[in-house]
């Protein structure tokens, strides 16, 4: 699950936490040691994963079309496969085809209209009050008390739905500035 904290948070509310305190882990079998947080690919990172593609089967991603991936995910694993998946298996399946910036377009709005596995998580997310008490300031741009320490701020930052850039937090992706809005709006 990228862009999540820990299979425990993703399940658990507060008082179901509270009543399984014997958890102790992030999984109830047991299975994993730690928790990795992979972090978002590099513009360089994001070409050389669709070039892998390019170099296995041939097909290419115009340069406009790499670009927009990147810049539409802000780097962020899952949305940068999904959309390159959903393009070379969707949408545009005859390898001979180039990938153009359209058709990635066309996979983010699939994406989100089809409220695929992570965006129905980040959905669901949005329904806590300590996600909403961050971001909704964040919507109507007003100051958010980006504290780090504050544990609210903090599950927000870990989720990945803000980041700090160029001195400011904010939403991570474009992607995100879209969904967050309208599943504010329907609650």
């Amino acid at each position: 699950m990228v862009g999540q904290r820990q299979v425990r948070d993703y399940v658990l509310e507060h008082k179901e936490r509270q009543a399984l305190r014997w958890l102790g882990t992030s999984s109830p079998f047991n299975v994993t040691a730690e928790a990795l947080t992979l972090a978002p690919f590099t513009r360089d990172e994001v070409a050389e994963l669709l070039g892998q593609h390019t170099a296995k089967t041939g097909q290419r991603f115009e340069p406009a079309a790499v670009e927009r991936i990147y810049d539409l995910s802000r780097g962020h694993p899952w949305l940068v496969n999904a959309m390159a998946d959903q393009v070379v298996n969707r949408a545009v399946e005859d390898r001979s085809i180039a990938v153009t910036a359209g058709h990635v377009e066309a996979a983010k709005e699939t994406i989100i209209l089809e409220r695929s596995t992570h965006i129905d998580s980040l959905v669901a997310r949005l329904r806590e009050e300590r996600v909403r008490r961050v971001v909704e300031p964040m919507l109507m741009g007003e100051f958010t008390g980006a504290d780090v320490l504050n544990d609210d701020f903090s599950h927000v930052l870990g989720l990945g739905l803000v980041t700090l850039r160029e001195g400011q937090y904010e939403i991570a992706n474009p992607i995100y500035r879209e969904v967050v809005p309208r599943a504010l709006t329907f609650d």
